[in-house]
């Protein structure tokens, strides 16, 4: 959504009576844009997230099976190739300042860390029940690549959503409209509003 097109809905809900600062457009259009990257990126990483639970099961296997070990691991390069195919299908145009990309790599660098990791232990450690520790070990590197790239989405949106959302609050007088919650215990009809019919 440009500028053009904030413009038009307005012109369209309003009959052309709008009197937006020009600051809003500018942060309606970053919303926008926030909103359709993360949709369109989390949609897809959902998708591909789906082979992670066979390729567990085959690391898991290959832990008492020396020789499904590269097959495994290969399966493991493969996922995480799938991943970054579809960070980088939708690589915005400001991707080295872009917060929400940039987490994306880091937990591409991160899988790809744990899967040498694991590998090398692999080349150390020869007796099946020790070589599932490092399967277990991989396992929580994932699911933590994971959660920090979703507390760094996290983090984005509070920094797309929140000041914007309180700057457009205020700016169009929507703040002002906004009843105080009264404190727990409060007597009713405390807070904003209180007055009666």
């Amino acid at each position: 959504m440009n500028r053009l097109t904030v413009g038009a809905a307005c012109l369209l809900a309003f009959g052309g009576g709008c009197d937006i600062p020009t600051e809003l457009f500018g942060q309606a259009s970053d919303m926008a844009e926030f909103s359709v990257y993360y949709a369109e990126l989390g949609t897809a990483l959902n998708a591909a997230e789906q082979g992670w639970p066979p390729v567990l099961d085959a690391l898991i296997d290959a832990a008492t099976e020396p020789g499904q070990r590269p097959a495994a691991l290969a399966a493991a390069d493969a996922l995480v190739g799938d991943i970054e195919t579809v960070i980088e299908a939708r690589r915005p145009d400001d991707a080295e300042s872009h917060a929400g990309y940039q987490a994306a790599r880091r937990m591409v660098q991160e899988r790809r860390a744990a899967i040498a990791q694991l590998r090398t232990s692999w080349q150390t450690v020869t007796d099946p029940f020790e070589s599932v520790e490092p399967v277990t070990t991989f396992g929580n590197q994932w699911m933590a690549a994971q959660q920090q790239f979703m507390a760094a989405a996290g983090g984005h949106s509070q920094e797309v959503f929140g000041p914007a959302a309180q700057q457009a609050a205020e700016g169009t007088g929507v703040a002002d409209l906004v009843p105080a919650i009264p404190a727990p215990g409060a007597a009713p009809g405390a807070g904003a509003g209180a007055g009666g019919k």
